[in-house]
């Protein structure tokens, strides 16, 4: 596996200084909501591309749609664009390879492990024209339900969410639950919008003494909604990554947003200077980021153990 690490890569380069580069990115958030498409501007600024100057972006948001985003993908590869980056989920990456696109691609997965989708032929050699970083989410949410497990010992019973995007994620806690004979409580949305109102509802009538928070684009959207909730039905919920904590959740756990986004973009940067994209590594993060809520410990009565405060990079008092 390759590192997460800095690139060096001049800030003003050839490319950048002779002609406006097209990117195109296909996300399932918009530009406003994305957790990662402000980090992605930022670093490419810093290398020399502005948006507006020697930079035009083309942006497309599909959502979890497939047909919506394979149009996206149909319209893009009409743009004479001279690459395209993917953030969030393998929709448009299959719709890609589905259209047979021939130009690079960058994708930053979030949520799906590329070798295992068959996008690359493996991390170290990619391979054709896909390349870029991923989080892998499945081993993450092991670690968050080992969490929940130290923050609240007593725990037996935990309410689990998932849908299309984690199941996966869910697939492995459900495994160590079996073997820490923990039950679990699992409740899947299948279309938005999720009623998690009635899976919180189900959780209480079951027993669920704390909340797994699997990675999926929409929980991601909707973390502020379920973070109310958990602190309502007074359920102990641990996240995917540092907005979670942020938004209300008890603790998060996963890969730094901005850490990675600027990853892809010196990755994407690599690509217009002249890099073939089959030749560069697919990047597996392995920075991770531990945050705790105390508003919502105090809010629940949950008293975090000092052994467990002394590890977490963030904490929100």
């Amino acid at each position: 596996m390759i590192a997460l690490g800095a690139a060096a890569i001049a800030p003003r380069n050839a490319f950048a200084q002779q002609r406006i580069a097209r990117i195109g990115i296909l996300s399932n958030n918009d530009r406003a909501s994305s957790g990662t498409f402000p980090h992605m501007i930022k670093r490419l600024a810093a290398l020399g591309y502005v948006e507006g100057k020697n930079l035009t972006i083309e942006y497309r948001n599909g959502g979890s749609n497939a047909e919506q985003t394979a149009t996206q993908v149909r319209e893009m590869l009409n743009l004479n664009l001279d690459l395209i980056m993917t953030t969030g989920p393998a929709l448009p990456v299959r719709a890609l390879i589905s259209e047979k696109a021939v130009l690079p691609v960058v994708f930053l997965a979030i949520d799906y492990d590329p070798v295992e989708s068959g996008f690359v032929a493996s991390y170290n050699r990619p391979g054709g024209n896909y390349t870029g970083v991923y989080i892998a989410q499945p081993a993450l949410a092991i670690k968050r339900f080992e969490l929940v497990r130290e923050i609240v010992p007593a725990s037996k019973r935990f309410l689990v969410l998932y849908d299309m995007f984690c199941k996966d994620q869910f697939a492995k806690v459900r495994e160590v639950a079996a073997k820490a004979a923990v039950r679990l409580e699992p409740v899947e949305f299948k279309a938005p919008p999720y009623d998690y109102a009635a899976a919180f509802a189900q959780g209480n009538r079951a027993g669920a003494q704390a909340l797994i928070g699997m990675m999926s684009p929409q929980f991601y959207y909707d973390r502020a909604k379920i973070a109310a909730l958990a602190v309502q039905n007074r359920l102990p919920a641990v996240g995917g990554a540092n907005p979670f904590a942020e938004a209300g959740f008890l603790a998060s756990y996963g890969a730094p947003f901005e850490k990675v986004a600027e990853r892809s973009v010196e990755i994407a940067v690599r690509i217009l200077k002249g890099a073939k994209p089959g030749d560069l590594p697919v990047e597996q993060v392995n920075v991770f980021e531990f945050a705790i809520n105390m508003k919502t410990a105090k809010a629940l009565g949950v008293k975090i153990p000092q052994s467990i405060l002394v590890r977490a990079d963030k904490v929100i008092e």
